[in-house]
């Protein structure tokens, strides 16, 4: 999305260039821009099927322990579990209870944030729209810089989730495209270049190894090792 500063000009870029050799290794995709929340440009999303993603990993969200209920959550989900048996079969369990728990709590506790953020994102995106028809007044403008003002303070309470969910620490915290960036990372060939680096980090290399044999070594003569074996002398 360009935008010059006075509001009077703007185009939207929607399009992206492929080769027929990705065409033809890739298959068929799907193409279609995203809400641009408060950033000036729209994210465009390149989708196509048939992933292994395997199995969806549970996340600790560092932000769960600046709310104030939190330990209490935490404390009543662990003690609500009884299991009885073998000491690692109980945490297994109690873990895997826990795990629920949290997910539930989360939903209720922060589901309201993620609707917020939605609804300022449809509204931005409704007055960018308006903006390109010509029909974009005054009030509109008001009503556009207070949306994105309130959708910034949102989205800084949000940061620290969205950092985690990145999956990469060299992106700066707080940026709100690290979804977008991985979802085109191919899951299936990152495992097989991860599993052949270790294959190939740990495998034992055929290689010549020096022999010895013809090597001379200086060694000790018959009354040198005699010498050796003589009892210590007391000597003034």
């Amino acid at each position: 999305m360009l935008v010059r500063s006075h509001g009077a000009c703007m185009s939207r870029l929607d399009r992206i260039l492929v080769s027929p050799n990705w065409l033809m290794e890739w298959g068929d995709v799907n193409l279609w821009a995203l809400p641009r929340d408060i950033s000036d440009h729209c994210p465009i999303i390149l989708r196509y099927s048939n992933f292994d993603w395997g199995p969806k990993p549970f996340r600790f969200n560092n932000h769960w322990l600046k709310n104030k209920g939190f330990r209490e959550v935490l404390k009543e989900g662990w003690s609500s579990t009884l299991v009885v048996g073998w000491k690692g079969v109980v945490v297994k369990e109690k873990l895997k209870a826990l795990k629920e728990v949290l997910k539930r709590w989360n939903r209720e506790v922060y589901e309201g944030l993620e609707e917020k953020i939605l609804a300022l994102t449809k509204e931005v995106e409704r007055l960018d729209l308006k903006r390109e028809v010509g029909v974009f007044g005054d009030d509109d403008n008001v009503a556009q810089k207070t949306c994105l003002l309130d959708l910034r303070n949102l989205l800084h309470s949000k940061d620290s989730l969205l950092f985690q969910r990145s999956r990469s620490r060299w992106l700066k915290e707080g940026d709100a495209n690290t979804g977008y960036f991985h979802s085109c990372v191919e899951p299936v060939e990152v495992r097989g270049e991860v599993v052949g680096f270790f294959k190939k980090h740990y495998a034992e290399v055929n290689w010549r190894r020096p022999q010895l044999d013809g090597v001379e070594f200086p060694s000790l003569s018959p009354e040198q090792i005699e010498s050796l074996g003589k009892p210590f002398l007391v000597t003034k």
